[in-house]
């Protein structure tokens, strides 16, 4: 619908609302000086001619329906027009809210402002029911509540009015489903009693916050309606009075002659409720002369073959725009001749395409998913072989550097080996000597810890005589090697060749005597202890224990002194190696120097024979000129030879 600047005499300001037949307009009466609601119906955008002339019997009945009706309560409309293809409905403009918004926002009243706006309501419906008008459509989307929190009862649209002229005559349904009465959902003839029970049902949201009835589909809806009590608002929420209980259960009776019977009597049960008396019980009031005074007709029928054409109009109504294959096959099923079937089996094909078409769509997804994960998976074994490939390349290496570290060091004590004894002979008998002393203190922890043990598990058992073994000190201290005897290849080693012999003689001789005197470390017995009275025997487990520790000890001397023995014997060697290296130089160097002194010589009588020859060469070249001389007659002037 295009848009529009104004329709007849009013001018258009803003939309309000837009749904798929209209728009609402917020508009302006410049001849009265007002605002204005107007309600547009677009006859063109209908999907069939007589959906067009339903809508518009709809605004006409609202309009004559408005007509009659004054009330503070109520929506007035002003004026009905038909502008090209837009009808239009000029109206009151009311600044306010739909009761429909409090209720989806779960916004609660309290019981005061309830019962307060249920009593507006009601006294609307009074008016409107006295004038012969029967609204038939009471819902929370129809209720306004102002900027003054008054209620305002407005679209008249479907409503029944008593003039001889309403085309909604019985077998037709009208309405919203949730809000029907039993005998408007089966399409029966309505009254003023039907607007009540829809009142009713705006009550119970007001006092729980949701629909007596709810269901699935209008079939499940209606038969809940037409079959089944909803619970009671004292029972879903505990601060309500069960008075109010019952004020609800007559609203909601199935049958018409068991509600109230008019909208004052209504109002009157509720505010008595309100104020903590007990509803008048009333009399059944006769019928009102507006209504029909036949009984309605009996029908044992479901409620789908009661309605007729109502009926599946409503029905297809509701599920026109849902995607539930399974209604539009109910429908199908309760109406296969009827007037939208056809179009119901086309749209229930192309759901069912679509259906297919995103399980296939799903399971290309899955598919892919699957795929991706396979692909994951593989990325993550390649990866992991990569990073196995790499950990062993680094192990690989770093065994390459241990190995190569390994082989530098054992190098490096090859080197310190060959260096002169001086150099790496003290720090190899200090190392020597402080692997033994660990050796030896590792041996002495290890033996009391077992004694330790052994007198835990026996604490009742006698003490533990004295260790059976001993060291000899003496003997310990003879085969230790002195300080000073082990330092003097140190200190000394710039010393003179027979000093350096001296030392390695004694050193060897030492070395010797470690390895050739296992009794150096001869234990001896320990004396003997008194003997102790029969009944204070010595453990025999304790003194195993002692003699293990005694032997265990002996045993980490001995290895204490093997280890020193080889690392003296180390030292000879390197001393003795160091002189033998020593001795080599001294003799090449002697030998160097003869053999110097030998080719000075020669060099001496070399340069002698020479001059030697010289001097003949001269003496002979002089005898040959004094004999040229002579035999010439010429003397030899004596000056010539001083100048030779």
């Amino acid at each position: 619908m295009e848009e529009r600047s104004k329709l007849g005499r009013y001018e258009i300001r803003r939309t309000l609302g837009r749904g798929a037949m209209g728009v609402v307009y917020e508009g302006y009466d410049p001849k009265l000086g007002r605002k204005v609601a107007i309600k547009t119906i677009l006859q063109g955008a209908a999907a069939d001619p007589q959906t067009a002339q339903e809508y518009a019997e709809r605004f006409t009945r609202e309009a004559k329906a408005a007509a009659r009706l004054s009330h503070p309560n109520i929506v007035q409309v002003y004026d009905f027009g038909l502008e090209e293809d837009v009808a239009y409905l000029v109206m009151e403009f009311v600044h306010g809210t739909e009761l429909e918004e409090f209720f989806d926002q779960n916004e609660r009243f309290d019981i005061e402002d309830a019962t307060r706006l249920m009593t507006e309501l009601l006294e609307a419906l009074e008016l409107a029911h006295e004038a012969g008008v029967v609204h038939r459509d009471i819902k929370p989307a129809n209720i306004m509540v102002d900027s003054e929190g008054h209620a305002k009862l407005a679209d008249f649209g479907v409503a029944r009015v008593s003039d001889g002229h309403d085309a909604s005559q019985a077998g037709t349904m009208v309405g919203t489903p949730a809000y029907m009465s039993p005998e408007q959902i089966q399409g029966q003839k309505v009254d003023r009693r039907t607007d009540l029970f829809s009142a009713g049902v705006v009550l119970y949201q007001f006092l729980t916050g949701q629909k007596p009835f709810q269901g699935g589909g209008v079939y499940t809806l209606a038969r809940k309606i037409l079959h089944e009590d909803p619970p009671a608002p004292s029972l879903l929420v505990q601060s309500i009075s069960p008075e109010y209980d019952r004020v609800i259960a007559k609203a909601l009776a199935k049958k018409p002659e068991d509600r109230y019977q008019t909208a004052k009597e209504f109002s009157e049960a509720l505010n008595a409720v309100l104020k903590g008396r007990a509803p008048k019980a009333q009399k059944q009031a006769p019928r009102p002369k507006t209504e029909a005074t036949e009984p309605p007709r009996a029908d044992t029928r479901p409620p789908g073959e009661v309605a007729g054409t109502g009926f599946e109009l409503e029905f297809w109504r509701s599920i026109k725009d849902s995607d539930d294959t399974d209604q539009l096959q109910l429908y199908l099923k309760k109406y296969p001749n009827g007037v939208y079937a056809e179009l119901a089996q086309r749209k229930v094909a192309r759901l069912l395409r679509m259906k297919e078409q995103a399980r296939a769509e799903e399971e290309a997804k899955r598919e892919a998913a699957e795929k991706a994960q396979r692909e994951a998976a593989e990325q993550a074994q390649r990866e992991a072989a990569e990073k196995a490939r790499r950990e062993a390349e680094d192990k690989a290496r770093r065994a390459a550097e241990e190995k190569a570290r390994l082989e530098a060091q054992a190098a490096a004590q090859r080197a310190a080996a060959a260096r002169p004894p001086g150099a790496i002979g003290d720090g190899a008998r200090r190392e020597a000597e402080e692997a033994a002393m660990r050796q030896r203190a590792q041996a002495e922890a290890q033996a009391r810890a077992q004694a330790q043990a052994q007198a835990k598990a026996r604490p009742q058992a006698a003490p533990k005589p004295a260790s059976a073994l001993r060291v000899d000190p003496a003997v310990v201290k003879a085969a230790r090697p002195s300080a000073a005897t082990i330092a003097a290849p140190a200190r000394k080693s710039s010393e003179a060749l027979p000093g350096v012999i001296a030392i390695l003689v004694l050193a060897a001789g030492g070395a010797a005597y470690f390895l050739l005197q296992p009794d150096a470390f001869v234990a001896v017995k320990a004396p003997a202890p008194p003997a102790a009275p029969a009944v204070n025997k010595p453990d025999p487990v304790a003194a195993k224990a002692a003699a293990e520790a005694a032997a265990a000890k002996a045993a980490a001397d001995a290895a204490a002194a093997e280890q020193r023995a080889a690392a003296e014997a180390a030292a000879a060697k390197a001393e003795a190696e160091k002189a033998a290296a020593e001795k080599a130089a001294a003799d090449k160097a002697a030998s160097d120097r003869r053999a110097a002194r030998s080719a000075a010589e020669r060099a001496a009588s070399e340069k002698a024979a020479s001059s030697s020859r010289l001097a003949a060469e001269r003496s002979a070249v002089e005898k040959a000129a004094i004999e040229r001389a002579i035999s010439g007659g010429i003397a030899p002037n004596p000056f010539d030879r001083l100048r030779r």
